[in-house]
């Protein structure tokens, strides 16, 4: 199976949106601006993309040089710097985490991010396996369809799994763009234990808001009403 098989059989996430913990979903998509304080997760190395944190740790190890990962400060959901992938071509294009996860085989975790894309096509996203060879050994996928209404925003996307290996891997990934040098953004890579991790908050619109205000000023005016109709 090549890639572009491959990719093209998955279905991207189209998963609800809103606040979340694993005591309600196994797996799930937020849409942001985020509550900076909420959520629970474990950042791997190299997963902050934040000055000290080593970027190199980012890789393709099979020799293809097909994408790269540097560090940039806009656009960003937490901390100074998020990490941008980009190929120097077009079409479908990952890098690999180059340093094997630590994990206790048998476990259950979750993997999470944030992640962006720029350009509408494809999708972006994150996945985690035991990677023999290009493709095959896919444990847990995370990712969004990049369509005119998702391009430019931010998405906290998480899948659970469990660890099949003591040392799995992470890809960063532009899922299935042809004909689109694709700008993809991620932040906070991490890989947290089921029992501790808790999803990030979206921050409601300003809409939403004025939308709930209303109804609760409307509920107030039928409650005064009925005190005094009693």
């Amino acid at each position: 199976m090549n890639y572009r098989s491959f990719v093209s059989s998955i279905t991207f996430a189209s998963l609800w949106l809103g606040s979340a913990t694993l005591a309600s979903a196994q797996s799930g998509l937020i849409s942001g601006p985020f509550d900076p304080h909420s959520g629970n997760y474990d950042v791997i190395e190299g997963g902050s993309f934040e000055a000290g944190d080593p970027i190199d740790v980012w890789s393709d190890p099979i020799g293809l040089d097909i994408a790269n990962v540097i560090r940039v400060s806009n656009p960003v959901v937490k901390g100074s710097f998020s990490g941008l992938l980009t190929s120097g071509g077009s079409g479908d294009y990952y890098q690999y985490h180059k340093n094997g996860i630590p994990l206790v085989s048998g476990q259950t975790y979750v993997l999470s991010a944030f992640f962006r894309g720029e350009e509408a096509g494809g999708g972006v996203g994150l996945d985690l396996g035991n990677f023999a060879g290009q493709f095959f050994g896919i444990t847990a996928i995370t990712n969004v369809a990049k369509t005119s209404e998702t391009v430019g925003k931010w998405y906290f996307g998480y899948a659970t799994f469990v660890a099949n290996n003591p040392s799995m891997t992470i890809r960063l990934v532009n899922y299935g763009t042809t004909g689109v040098n694709a700008r993809n953004y991620f932040d906070d890579i991490a890989v947290t234990p089921v029992n501790e991790f808790r999803a990030v908050q979206a921050v409601p619109e300003p809409g939403t808001l004025l939308a709930v205000g209303v109804g609760l000023a409307a509920m107030v005016r039928r409650r005064r009403r009925g005190v005094r109709g009693a």
